[in-house]
């Protein structure tokens, strides 16, 4: 049912970097998944870490979950990338004379994209359909994003609209023999069809 450690196509995997679990708290994965190589997922004594089915997570990504982290289902997280629910370290604040909480659970829509080298910190949501682009800091909630959006930037900020990763093969490769076969650097969509005929799974 989860793939562990493997090779997963068109990612940096490398076989001789395992991938490293370290549970105290409770795992639960809804459906099957993959867990490409040299990932590191920490779950706490108190952490749940809830993964819906059909998800991918590539290679080299670091997990931390001291409190809860859900990632809806056919999300797809890219290589180089970390979700940590905290810091792991108190900071003490003595002009203040306080010490802030550095955990708060993290909310992961269905299909959502987090690009390469991105981090997801204490605190955030993303709605489903949501796509981070690499190199961004997610670290608020977004909630209020429209199906479908595009963020990116240090921190993610709102990019594009109605923009969703095609999953459709038979979409794939019409696209993929337009690219191939034309010079023409944009494939323009028929006009009948609808964003979830691109995104539906089958």
């Amino acid at each position: 049912m989860i793939k562990f450690n493997i090779v997963l196509p068109g990612a940096p995997s490398n076989m001789s970097v395992r991938s490293e679990l370290y549970n105290e708290g409770l795992i639960i994965f809804r459906g099957k998944g993959e867990i490409g190589t040299g990932n590191k997922i920490l779950v706490s004594t108190y952490g749940v870490l809830d993964i819906n089915e059909r998800f991918r997570i590539s290679d080299m990504c670091n997990i931390t979950c001291l409190t809860r982290v859900s990632l809806g289902k056919l999300c797809r997280i890219a290589h180089r990338s970390q979700i940590l629910d905290g810091s792991f370290h108190y900071v003490a604040n003595f002009n203040k004379m306080t010490v802030q909480n550095h955990t708060r659970p993290i909310m992961i829509g269905d299909q959502c994209w987090i690009g390469n080298s991105s981090t997801v910190s204490a605190g955030a949501v993303l709605p489903s359909f949501t796509i981070v682009a690499s190199n961004s800091l997610v670290s608020k909630d977004y909630s209020d994003l429209k199906k479908g959006s595009l963020i990116g930037g240090t921190p993610a900020k709102l990019i594009a609209e109605e923009m969703y990763r095609i999953e459709d093969s038979d979409a794939n490769t019409i696209i993929g023999d337009y690219f191939r076969l034309t010079d023409n650097p944009i494939y323009y969509i028929p006009c009948d069809i609808v964003p979830e005929g691109y995104y539906r799974y089958k």
